[in-house]
């Protein structure tokens, strides 16, 4: 039997006038490999996608200002080899303050020890794995049908 765990990932992007086009949050991340990855995180026991999204995203990023604009029609399934366990993901597009400023403080785990914001291209070549890769694509779809 596979033990499963359900999660949240939030594709964390930010407009402003002197950008071209939306920046996409990425963490570069330490604990068990090394590589740049979107944010993500589990679901608590009885807690709801929102708050699990919303924890993680303050958690991990330090960001309260945050609107979730939707919940995107896919998801993500990953093995993770250090819990020894496979995760679902629900896959949410997210937006931050234009001002956003990112801390590490509240991440207990120690998880990362970088980000940057950066074009969608940027995202793509930087981000580890093809699925995350994946998604970043599907969010940049995504904005442009919540645009028109």
């Amino acid at each position: 039997m596979v033990l499963k765990r359900f999660g949240v990932l939030g594709i964390i992007f930010k407009t402003a006038a002197d950008f071209k086009e939306p920046q996409f949050l990425i963490l570069h991340r330490k604990l068990n490999w090394s590589g740049w990855e979107l944010l993500k995180g589990g679901i608590e026991e009885g807690e709801s996608e929102d708050t699990a999204l919303r924890r993680e995203i303050f958690e991990e990023s330090g960001l309260r200002d945050i609107e979730i604009i939707k919940h995107l029609d896919t998801s993500m399934i990953y093995w993770d080899r250090a819990r020894k366990i496979q995760n679902e993901l629900s896959i949410f597009l997210v937006k931050a303050d234009s001002n956003a400023v990112v801390s590490f403080l509240n991440n207990t785990a120690e998880e990362h020890d970088g980000f940057e914001w950066v074009s969608a291209a940027e995202a793509i070549k930087r981000l580890k794995f093809s699925d995350t890769k994946r998604l970043i694509r599907f969010a940049v779809e995504e904005l442009k049908l919540h645009r028109s």
